[in-house]
């Protein structure tokens, strides 16, 4: 592990423990359940878009994302979106289980939120390999 990932690992904990600790956003899923869906179908569809979008304005690398790569170089969005999505992950899987220890009930937020993550994850996976084919 270099430096980048180690400072990547040490904000997704930042993330990880206060939602585990105090979950925020604590309601019942009584209603909303299609937003779970629309955020991952969403997030599926745009990251292809944007990044093809981008890509013919800007001279952009897509190459797989590597824990170890720098999020914030603006020639790689797939390593950016690549940690969004685990920040995404591991905020709404720490919520999850934090509403469930606390309040013994599942959070809606929190699974909009890991649903957004593997939507991003998805949308990278889906640009990978539509970018290898051309």
């Amino acid at each position: 592990m270099n430096k980048t990932a180690k400072i990547k690992s040490a904000i997704l904990i930042l993330a990880f423990l206060p939602n585990l600790i105090a979950p925020i956003g604590a309601s019942q899923m009584n209603g909303g359940r299609s937003m779970i869906v629309v955020s991952f179908i969403f997030y599926a569809i745009m990251i292809p878009l944007l990044v093809k979008f981008n890509a013919s304005f800007r001279d952009i690398q897509l190459k797989k994302p590597s824990w170890n790569d720098n999020p914030l170089k603006m020639n790689t969005p797939l390593v950016f979106f690549q940690f969004i999505a685990c920040f995404f992950l591991a905020a709404g899987i720490s919520m999850l289980i934090g509403t469930w220890w606390k309040y013994h009930h599942n959070n809606l937020f929190a699974m909009t939120a890991i649903s957004s993550g593997l939507g991003i994850l998805t949308g990278n996976l889906l640009t990978v390999r539509l970018m290898k084919e051309q």
